[in-house]
């Protein structure tokens, strides 16, 4: 076991080296036999992408993406399709990259207390479709609906309620002149 988690860290140090081929290796030989550590196959599964992708190898990659969007019941599926979006992208098929990107952009608008949506997947995904898209909509109503939210929690907070009343303005004492 500490091999192989010695092989996630020197593929992780290979790939930041630029050496993408010998990290690729490494990433593949974790996969192959994961030797009991299957609750890294996400973290060596995107690097692999990572690595066909620095190659240019984009069709690989998205492979690679689409694999990781089924693992453990697809508690990956938004940073997947986020990557597969982005490799999308460069393939230069832009139309279903921008399903993607919407996609993931709406389910964060969706989002319950109860659901995990990576914030920073569904921002980039909106940055993206609004590169692709300059019309989609979904990012007026997503940025006014964090506006909104903002304005609530303040309002609450001013009232005394959720996070406490602000603290009271110190007032400078009068100038003796």
């Amino acid at each position: 076991v500490q091999a192989q988690a010695g092989r996630l860290g020197l593929a992780s140090s290979q790939f930041a080296k630029g050496d993408f081929a010998k990290a690729r290796q490494l990433y593949e030989d974790f996969l192959a036999d994961p030797q009991g550590m299957n609750y890294m196959e996400p973290f060596a599964r995107e690097g692999l992408g990572y690595c066909h992708e620095a190659q240019k190898n984009y069709d690989r990659a998205l492979e690679n993406y689409r694999v990781l969007e089924k693992i453990d019941n697809g508690d990956h599926a938004d940073l997947a399709k986020y990557h597969q979006a982005r490799m999308l992208e460069k393939m230069g098929k832009r139309t279903e990259a921008a399903e993607l990107y919407r996609g993931i952009v709406q389910r964060s608008q969706q989002a319950t207390d109860d659901m995990v949506i990576n914030g920073f997947i569904a921002d980039r995904s909106g940055s993206r479709l609004e590169v692709i898209d300059p019309g989609a909509d979904v990012l007026k109503r997503r940025s006014k609906k964090r506006g909104t939210d903002l304005l609530e929690l303040l309002r609450r907070q001013q009232a005394g309620g959720g996070g406490g009343s602000p603290l009271p303005i110190p007032r400078r004492p009068a100038r003796e002149e």
